[in-house]
């Protein structure tokens, strides 16, 4: 198996417990990166920005001790806690940062108000991004897909800090038994996979680094193509296939932790990449669909980063290059698109901040008129999320 070694943490499954985020994109523009060739050369067009690039591809070889209660003028809502909060992280506390929680049980909101309703519960030590603040509130992004406010006053810096705060153990404590309707369940083990629809309602003209250090800034998010003949957005698909790739892998025992569940986003490439990195996955797929100005060209490319890529090690773009190529034959091989090889490149911002095994998936050109519509056709989008499970089978070894 092809593992780094990264803290893992346990994705919660339930859909009814996530909210929705948008995915974004990788607005690639200039400076294509190293590329193997095979098919003939063909140019494609982001439907976003109209900018084009040559392409020549590659050969394909939850507990508390007790009730949670809530104070009207206290965010934090378990009994276990007796003492007061620490200080508020103040000027410290900054948009893009990480944060861990430092309550056994504290509420995560709509709004930044105790008006608000709750729309999910963090719990000690966990990791949150912060992508707003407002007074004493902070609106961010939490590991199972939901995006909130919490209050700063239980936020720490590192999570050894939170853990420092956590309440001693009664030796004679007594397990609860199970209710017969909600019975305990063991922690889920399987490999955990963070998925990317790509792609959103709307783009972001404000720029960020193309990578650590870099002082190359691209557009933050940009709101991809659409079907020549169907007319339907790429966002769409994308996430229709996000969605049911999401179940697919569930059922094969897998976790999964979604970048996004509709097409509001909140987050840039470079975020993406931030809550892959800190959600304990071991594989980043950024599912897309194409576009060229070439209606003829058809087929399926995947991306991966460049053996010079100058923001990752060389193990991590071994890695990613292992998952995409495997992810690529698969894909291919069951859905019998035209395999148009592995692109390497080295301008993409949501594989360059990635410190976990990556791929771009382009799944086919929504200007063919006929790959359009058969992406589609829910009996060949069952074969695409096939293809990208089967995949993840093979890279895992399973």
């Amino acid at each position: 198996m092809k593992r780094f070694a990264i803290s893992r943490r346990i994705a919660v499954f339930a859909a009814a417990a996530l909210l929705a985020l948008s995915g974004c994109n990788d607005n690639s523009t200039t400076n294509r990166g190293q590329q193997l060739p095979v098919l003939p050369a063909v140019t494609t067009t982001d439907a976003a920005t109209e900018e084009q690039t040559t392409i020549a591809p590659v050969t394909e070889e939850e507990t508390t001790q007790a009730p949670v209660t809530e104070e009207p003028t206290e965010e934090i809502t378990t009994e276990a806690v007796t003492e007061a909060p620490a200080e508020p992280p103040a000027e410290s506390l900054a948009v893009d940062t990480h944060w861990y929680v430092n309550a056994d049980t504290l509420n995560l909101r709509q709004g930044p108000s105790t008006d608000t309703a709750v729309v999910d519960k963090l719990y000690r030590g966990e990791e949150v991004l912060i992508l707003g603040i407002e007074g004493e509130w902070a609106n961010v992004f939490y590991h199972t897909g939901n995006t909130g406010y919490i209050n700063i006053n239980y936020l720490v810096n590192t999570k050894a800090a939170a853990m420092e705060n956590a309440p001693a153990a009664d030796p004679n404590a007594q397990p609860p038994a199970p209710d017969s309707g909600q019975a305990s369940q063991p922690a889920p083990a399987g490999h955990i996979i963070c998925i990317d629809a790509g792609h959103q309602a709307y783009g972001i003209s404000e720029t960020e680094p193309n990578g650590p250090g870099s002082s190359v800034m691209k557009a933050k998010l940009t709101t991809g193509t659409s079907g020549v003949v169907t007319g339907a957005a790429e966002r769409d698909l994308n996430l229709t296939i996000a969605l049911g790739l999401e179940q697919e892998l569930i059922a094969r025992g897998y976790q999964v932790v979604m970048i996004r569940r509709t097409n509001d986003c909140t987050l840039s490439n470079k975020e993406r990449a931030e809550v892959a990195n800190s959600s304990g996955c071991e594989v980043f797929l950024r599912i897309h669909a194409n576009s060229s100005d070439n209606p003829d060209v058809s087929g399926a490319m995947f991306y991966a980063p460049s053996p010079a890529n100058p923001y990752m090690s060389a193990e991590l773009i071994n890695a990613s290059n292992a998952l995409s190529q495997t992810l690529l034959n698969v894909f291919c091989q069951t859905t019998g698109a035209v395999n148009r090889g592995l692109l390497q490149d080295d301008t993409m911002t949501g594989i360059n901040w990635c410190q976990v095994p990556v791929t771009i998936a382009e799944m086919g050109f929504m200007s063919n008129p006929d790959e359009d519509q058969r992406m589609q056709d829910p009996a060949y989008q069952a074969l695409m999320i096939k293809g990208f499970a089967d995949g993840l089978d093979r890279y895992f070894g399973r």
